[in-house]
């Protein structure tokens, strides 16, 4: 919680009944630049020595303006575009010099939604990020402080539950005057008088503090939000100020009851020293944020700080995704390399068992070969003689063969003369009737002119046989 004139931190530790304050600290902001807060930041985080911690910055009500209207619409997309469409009309400055965000109350005649409209000089919030990241802190939210104190004040502070209470916190140098209902904050302001000037100045003081709260009443009263605060709760840095909650009745007319919060949270001992050391200061806002941080839905960080924790976030999940993509790499190669390696282990131990069975493998295949070459050149054995004495017994005296060639694999080739056409074709039948000759066809049949005679040149392509036992 970085204030006008302190800085708190706040360490909480665990979750549910186990839940504690572990640490509190505060640091004076006067006459400090930015670098000497966040040398003052690093100075605390590293006397807590802690390792995983998650952060979250508080924004104070000073630096927001606030605004409650009604918006025609029940559905929250909806809510969301109207509520930045209608802001620019209750701001000077520009839409993106500001940032904006809204609470919703409730609902009104089932078709409006109330809400408070919050505007935050995204200047005055990107200044106290600067000072994060200096100090090495990334904060993942920057919540509305009195959005936490809301909730937290509906669960443990016992307001009143038929009608709006008010909430009155004080801190150092200034000021906190809310109006909560069922746990909802209806009104914010903020008032320039803290518990400094009220010790300081005593009477005086506070008597203009009650009509500052007497304003702020007025001033929600003016914008028509809900029925008038019925308890007015006093909280924060009260020691010291005993009378002021008679002066703040007299001044109102409402009750005032004195609201002590530091015993609500366990505390460990380092945690109470360190609040009793500074009785000035409130760690109230900080406190309660973190206790009702899961009631919390504001989001006052600006659109650049989120665009760049946005694409952090996507650089983190890249580079996971590349340390896992080559993890299994690693390992379907380092899966290949192993089975490889034990494929060719046991291959290298097969060959070393069976080297003698392959030698005499290898004898056995070379007589193998020598057996085949021999059975195929006894199978072959007159082929020759026996296709030339059956071609002399089945070509017939009209027919001329000057052209017989054996071309491998069984294939012959005849090439001749005969004295027509249809002694060529009758030819070719009488070789395909043979036992010796399959697959017999006539390539072509030719007629020219031999002298005074008419003849025909064919060619026949056949498949021959093994001779026959």
């Amino acid at each position: 919680d970085i204030g006008t004139a302190s800085l708190k931190l706040c360490l909480m530790t665990g979750a549910g009944s186990k839940r504690q304050i572990a640490f509190l600290a505060s640091r004076p902001l006067t006459g400090l630049t930015d670098d000497d807060i966040a040398k003052t930041l690093v100075i605390l985080l590293r006397d807590l020595k802690i390792k995983h911690c998650g952060f979250g910055l508080f924004v104070p009500s000073q630096m927001v303006i606030t605004k409650t209207i009604e918006v025609p619409s029940v559905d929250p997309k909806e809510i969301r575009e109207i509520v930045n469409l209608q802001a620019g009309r209750h701001t000077p400055h520009a839409r993106e010099e500001v940032i904006i965000d809204y609470i919703v109350q409730g609902t009104l005649k089932q078709s409006y939604t109330k809400v408070l409209l919050l505007i935050v000089a995204s200047n005055a919030v990107k200044r106290q990020f600067a000072i994060l990241d200096k100090a090495g802190i990334v904060a993942s939210r920057a919540l509305l402080a009195q959005e936490g104190v809301a909730a937290f004040a509906g669960r443990y502070l016992k307001p009143e539950t038929a009608a709006p209470t008010g909430i009155i916190h004080i801190d150092d140098s200034c000021a906190d005057f809310s109006v909560i209902f069922k746990g909802k904050v209806l009104f914010v302001r903020s008032i320039p008088v803290g518990s400094t000037v009220l010790l300081a100045e005593g009477e005086k003081a506070s008597e203009r503090f009650a009509e500052e709260i007497k304003k702020s009443l007025e001033a929600y009263a003016a914008e028509s939000v809900d029925k008038s605060p019925t308890l007015l709760l006093l909280v924060g840095a009260i020691q010291g100020l005993e009378g002021l909650d008679t002066v703040l009745h007299e001044s109102t007319q409402i009750p005032v009851r004195v609201a002590q919060y530091l015993g609500v949270v366990p505390k460990t001992a380092r945690a109470q020293e360190a609040a009793g050391a500074s009785p000035a200061v409130s760690y109230f806002a900080a406190i309660a944020g973190l206790v009702a941080l899961a009631d919390c839905k504001t989001n006052l960080i600006p659109e650049d700080i989120k665009l760049r924790f946005a694409l952090a976030v996507r650089g983190r999940q890249l580079m996971r995704t590349s340390v896992a993509v080559f993890t299994l790499m690693f390992f379907l190669f380092l899966t290949m390399v192993s089975t490889v390696y034990f494929k060719q282990e046991y291959l290298s131990r097969l060959r070393g068992k069976y080297t003698k069975e392959r030698s005499d493998a290898r004898v056995l295949e070379e007589i193998l070969r020598k057996n085949r070459l021999v059975r195929s050149y006894v199978n072959s054995r007159g082929t020759s003689v026996a296709v030339l004495a059956e071609l002399h017994a089945l070509t017939p005296l009209t027919v001329e063969l000057n052209y017989i060639k054996y071309e491998g694999e069984g294939r012959l080739v005849m090439r001749g003369t005969a004295d027509s056409m249809t002694q060529a074709f009758a030819f070719g039948d009488t070789l395909g009737k043979s036992k010796l000759f399959k697959e017999v066809k006539t390539k072509y049949a030719t007629k020219r002119q031999e002298g005074k005679r008419e003849v025909a040149d064919f060619e026949i392509n056949c498949a021959v046989t093994k001779v026959l036992e």
